[in-house]
């Protein structure tokens, strides 16, 4: 139920105003939640983290972003230009299977959304014609990017929409 794997890895984040290296973490998807390990001298212990006071973090080379919109929650930031975002939403869903003795927890990986922010507003962005209603004046580029990249957007939408906003 965790981004990138089930362990504590080392990342950075921004708490309340203040930036803090070398942080154990665990983004938890499911709940949209960020956990820090805390050491000290004789334990150490996980908290979740209070979600209005992060601001940022950064695990596995993998910059998020807190919207401060419990809709978007914590997004990645693939792309950060000087007008826009393109952002991405991991989510998974967590099923419970019981059988005689015990109670199993699934989980089952979901679409990821995309989202581009423009100005102050976030846009989910699937299609041909949501990309054209965020930046109508590039309408031609976007469909001969739509035409000409079938194949990438079918197989890695990420790498598509990167791409994509390379030529806008």
């Amino acid at each position: 139920n965790f981004f990138f794997k089930d362990e504590f890895i080392k990342g950075s984040i921004s708490y309340r105003g203040d930036i803090f290296f070398n942080i154990e973490l665990k983004y938890d998807v499911v709940n949209d939640l960020l956990v820090a390990r805390i050491n000290n001298q004789n334990e150490s212990i996980a908290i979740v983290l209070e979600k209005q006071q992060v601001d940022s973090f950064k695990i596995n080379n993998s910059n998020f972003i807190n919207t401060f919109d419990e809709k978007y929650g914590f997004l990645e930031e693939l792309v950060k230009a000087d007008s826009f975002s393109i952002l991405k939403k991991h989510k998974k869903l967590a099923r419970s299977k019981k059988d005689l003795h015990f109670v199993h927890h699934v989980f089952k990986k979901k679409k990821d959304r995309f989202f581009i922010k423009y100005g102050n507003n976030y846009h989910e962005v699937k299609s041909k014609k949501d990309f054209v209603a965020v930046f109508p004046n590039q309408k031609e580029i976007i469909s001969e990017h739509f035409k000409t990249e079938k194949e990438l957007r079918k197989n890695d939408f990420t790498a598509f929409v990167h791409k994509l906003m390379n030529h806008i």
